[in-house]
């Protein structure tokens, strides 16, 4: 799992240039260095910007609680975001997370991605 995550990583970062590559870079260094401080403060900002493959790496962050408290609801959010940025496989990530949240957790999961979005991502907490 972890080279497939590393492979897609550096196949997209290879796709980029500028400030997202650079931030994403020394993410993905981070994380599997296993320094998720630095992962959080690199992605973040990334991810806050709309960035898809950003959302997706915290989504797998909070699903797997990697640096963070696990937390399904983040999770779910953060591959919604991403999977509407058009990220398919994070919408498949979505759809088994969806799986292991009550119908109250979903609702929330989703309620979180649409303020999200119509706070233009200042509001994904």
């Amino acid at each position: 799992m972890r080279n497939i995550l590393k492979i897609t990583a550096v196949a997209l970062v290879a796709m980029s240039t500028g400030p997202l590559a650079q931030g994403f870079d020394v993410g993905i260094d981070a994380f599997f260095a296993g320094d998720f401080e630095t992962v959080l403060r690199e992605w973040r900002p990334l991810a806050d910007q709309g960035r898809a493959i950003a959302q997706y790496y915290l989504g797998l962050m909070y699903d797997n609680g990697f640096g963070v408290p696990q937390d399904y609801v983040a999770a779910h959010m953060w591959f919604n975001l991403a999977a509407a940025s058009g990220d398919s496989v994070a919408g498949a990530y979505r759809d088994i997370v969806a799986e292991k949240l009550t119908p109250q957790a979903l609702a929330e999961a989703r309620h979180r991605a649409r303020v999200c979005l119509a706070s233009d991502f200042n509001n994904c907490d």
